[in-house]
């Protein structure tokens, strides 16, 4: 038997329907870009500051993604972004799964995906490596 503690319900928005009124005001507004100068623009004014601190801490976040993915036979991708190690794991619906407390430990953010790539759940770390600056403000830290 359970007891529910503590429960809230939040008003649904649908992105769908907002996604194609904001899309039909801005067609009128929009340049016509290459890919090449959309990332221009977005990568425009960056600047990537290395945390050499965070190097250890990388290693580890990857050599225990790694170990963690083997002993539980779980699908893995590690990438290199320019201010973060990124660690995506592939999973179908289980429980227990506390094993992933100690990656867990390593991450600064963290993003869930349904139904991505044929899998019902993928589970998005990353562990930061650089500081993140755009127009001289700092975005991540």
């Amino acid at each position: 038997m359970s007891v529910i503690i503590y429960e809230k319900k939040y008003p649904k928005v649908d992105i769908t329907k907002l996604g194609e009124a904001n899309a039909a005001d801005m067609n009128d507004e929009m340049e016509e870009l290459t890919y090449e100068q959309i990332v221009q623009k977005i990568y425009k004014a960056v600047l990537y500051v290395p945390i050499p601190e965070r190097e250890q801490t990388a290693k580890d976040f990857i050599k225990t993604a790694v170990r963690i993915s083997n002993e539980y036979e779980i699908d893995i991708r590690i990438s290199q972004q320019f201010s973060h190690i990124s660690v995506d794991l592939y999973f179908d619906a289980a429980g227990g799964m506390g094993f992933l407390k100690e990656l867990i430990a390593y991450s600064d953010d963290i993003a869930f995906f349904s139904h991505a790539d044929g899998h019902e759940i993928v589970l998005s770390l990353d562990c930061y490596t650089s500081l993140v600056y755009k127009n001289g403000d700092l975005m991540k830290s």
